[in-house]
């Protein structure tokens, strides 16, 4: 069993070593843990993501769902950098080759809120309408004030679901 470490070299370093022997748990509560304690150190969340996506995407078949969640989950602990961005925005393109490409896109609808405000209960009865992608928070979570890389990865995503979906949804409280 590795220790606590307090120092983020050594959490890192012991984070690294959970990942090594496929203790994701432990190895989930360091990055997590180290995530929270430099939450503007973009350079070290970003390294946290790469590090994780490597440790991790072969477990995640390409064109999978659960890939583009796995990859995702690794927004909410680090950053979208270009390897986790290009890695979601191609699996992506996977999932989504066998629906039908839109003559024009579909509608782009955002809802905001302040929390505990319903948001779900919206994304909830937006997700029954035919042809809608409704998702509710997702990552990765955006900056006050938003950095250029959050934007653009939403704003990404956006259209690529709008290209294949009549009405693409999306609640969040940030």
């Amino acid at each position: 069993m590795i220790t606590s470490p307090s120092e983020p070299a050594d959490m890192i370093r012991a984070a690294e070593a959970h990942e090594r022997q496929r203790e994701w748990v432990e190895a989930d509560r360091l990055w997590n843990a180290l995530s929270f304690r430099v939450p503007h150190d973009r350079a070290l969340r970003e390294q946290i993501g790469e590090t994780i996506y490597r440790s991790r995407e072969a477990e995640f078949p390409r064109g999978s769902v659960e890939r583009s969640r796995f990859l995702l989950s690794l927004t909410v602990v680090s950053f979208p950098g270009s390897l986790l961005a290009n890695a979601y925005f191609e699996n992506l393109a996977i999932v989504l080759a066998n629906r039908p490409r839109r003559a024009n896109p579909g509608q782009v609808v955002l809802g905001t809120g302040s929390g505990r405000c319903g948001s779900s209960t919206l994304s909830a009865a937006f997700a029954q309408i035919e042809d809608c992608c409704a998702t509710h928070e997702n990552p990765p979570h955006i900056y006050w004030p938003p950095l250029n890389e959050q934007v653009r990865f939403h704003l990404a995503r956006f259209h690529a679901l709008a290209e294949r979906f009549a009405i693409v949804f999306d609640a969040a409280h940030w």
